[in-house]
């Protein structure tokens, strides 16, 4: 009995010997693994820049993540104040910019993807630029990542945010994506996995609402102004419930399914908001608002136009609000905010400035169109449609579009891009006539011409999907117009 005690014991013993050695062998191996996957993803970093071929957004995630699959985790873990996760349809390059803002007007030192690659591979690469080969870890204090909507499953299996925001749901890249509820699949599919975070969420969107309702710690954000309602009955993306299916009503619209909403089957309605948003004021400089921050009353004022970037502002405060930050450096924060590449950004050349307006989907496109053409009439825009991989291969959704007020507003209008052809048979029969619209496919062409009909000291609006606006941008760094996105602190 003794002696087969004892060897009981050896065995165990020589066991757990043997598990803290090859323990060890396996850290040694990933300390290994993540300093290669560091030192090849820097090398293609500065080749990638060196050779203009870009700021180094994907390629060097993707290599890194094959030497050490487990790398995101890794390095992310490593923040000392943790991660803010943002996601949704729209507005997560302008939202997490602003957040960004705050955060530093907080002393913080912030890592983001600021490329707006928001695949693992683009938080990666953002991971890997800021470590060192000699200290392989991140020397900033806080991540923010801006996560596509059908990464969040993948992501969230290796990163641990303290704060998740989703945006809003529309419909969007239908060819990838489907439907919203879809959409809001994966997303929840994300969130759960992240039980302890902080679900930060659009309260006017009933879809996004619908994740925290089985959720204790999540806070709202949202709208309640008199002084805005919808304009156009296009592109009402979500107008059933999400828990019953039953037909929604609205007491008040802002834009496309956003607003006021209740289910008189179930009773589920937009919920109260931690963060609110009152008596609006928007211009074609920038808007205002009296914040619900905290309880107490705060004026927001920013130089951001148009009721989407509202909600953006209202975003980036909520989640503010979840870490504890004041309201006086929040708002500081957000008056200090310039855009983000490709949204709002200006540029001049002989006198005219240009605007650039991303637009990617139909509620995105009707609100970009809304705030174009509601103010100060100018003689001409640029609109470019392309239908690349990145924009989404079905360009069916321009149909939900409204181009009417753009019509009406502006007297020239330039098509260019790859589908050019397509948008000029939708603007027909949105009411232009073939006088008002010039076809010129090639981008570089289009916005010179865009430029000189527009008259001096005028400003040219030029809406674009994205890699028509990445194509632009490219122009107009190489002309010195605009500055390449990775260099400096205000573009994403």
């Amino acid at each position: 009995m003794i002696q087969s005690d004892r060897t009981a014991e050896n065995a165990v013993g020589k066991a757990a010997q043997n598990t803290a050695t090859h323990g060890t062998e396996l850290r040694r191996t990933g300390a290994t693994r993540r300093f290669a996957a560091i030192l090849l993803a820097k090398q293609a970093s500065f080749w990638s820049r060196a050779l203009g071929r870009g700021g180094g957004e994907a390629l060097p995630g993707l290599l890194a993540e094959r030497v050490a699959p487990q790398i995101l985790g890794q390095l992310a873990g490593r923040l000392p104040h943790g991660s803010v996760v943002v996601t949704g349809t729209n507005g997560k390059t302008t939202s997490s910019l602003a957040i960004s803002f705050i955060l530093e007007g907080a002393g913080l030192r912030v890592l983001r993807n600021r490329g707006g690659s928001n695949l693992s591979r683009g938080l990666v690469s953002a991971l890997v630029q800021s470590s060192r080969v000699t200290r392989p870890y991140p020397g900033e204090d806080i991540g923010l990542f801006e996560v596509d909507e059908a990464t969040m499953p993948q992501v969230m299996q290796q990163v641990t945010p303290r704060v998740i925001l989703v945006t809003n749901l529309f419909r969007d890249q239908l060819d990838r994506y489907g439907e919203i509820d879809k959409t809001a699949a994966l997303i929840r599919e994300g969130i759960a996995a992240a039980p302890d975070a902080t679900l930060v969420l659009n309260a006017d969107d009933p879809a996004v609402a619908a994740l925290g309702l089985d959720r204790s710690r999540t806070l709202y954000f949202g709208l309640e102004s008199e002084e805005v309602s919808a304009r156009s009955e296009l592109a009402i993306d979500s107008s059933d419930c999400p828990r019953c299916g039953h037909a929604l009503t609205f007491h008040r619209r802002y834009f496309s399914h956003i607003g006021l909403f209740l289910c008189p089957a179930c009773g589920f309605s937009r919920p109260p908001c931690q963060v609110c948003a009152q008596s609006v004021s928007l211009g074609p400089n920038g808007l205002s608002a009296t914040i619900s921050y905290r309880g107490r009353g705060e004026q927001l004022e920013t130089s951001l136009s148009g009721l989407y970037n509202l909600y953006n502002m209202l975003a980036a405060l909520a989640v503010a609000q979840a870490l504890d930050i004041p309201a006086p450096t929040a708002l500081r924060g957000l008056a200090a905010m310039r855009p983000a590449f490709g949204r709002l950004e200006r540029f001049s050349r002989n006198g005219r400035q240009g605007v650039i307006h991303l637009v990617k989907n139909p509620t995105g496109f009707n609100q970009v169109i809304e705030n174009v053409s509601a103010w100060q009439k100018r003689p001409v825009a640029l609109v470019c449609l392309n239908d690349n991989l990145a924009d989404g291969t079905d360009i069916s959704w321009i149909w939900d579009v409204d181009f009417r007020p753009l019509v009406t507003a502006f007297p020239v209008l330039v098509l260019s891009g790859i589908r050019a052809r397509e948008l000029e048979v939708r603007l027909k029969y949105a009411g232009a006539g073939s006088e008002q619209t010039v076809v010129e496919a090639d981008l570089g062409r289009a916005l010179d011409q865009a430029l000189e009909l527009a008259a001096p000291g005028e400003s040219l609006d030029i809406l674009t999907t994205y890699t028509a606006m990445l194509d632009l941008r490219a122009r107009l760094v190489r002309s010195g117009e605009l500055r390449e996105y990775w260099r400096g602190e205000a573009i994403s």
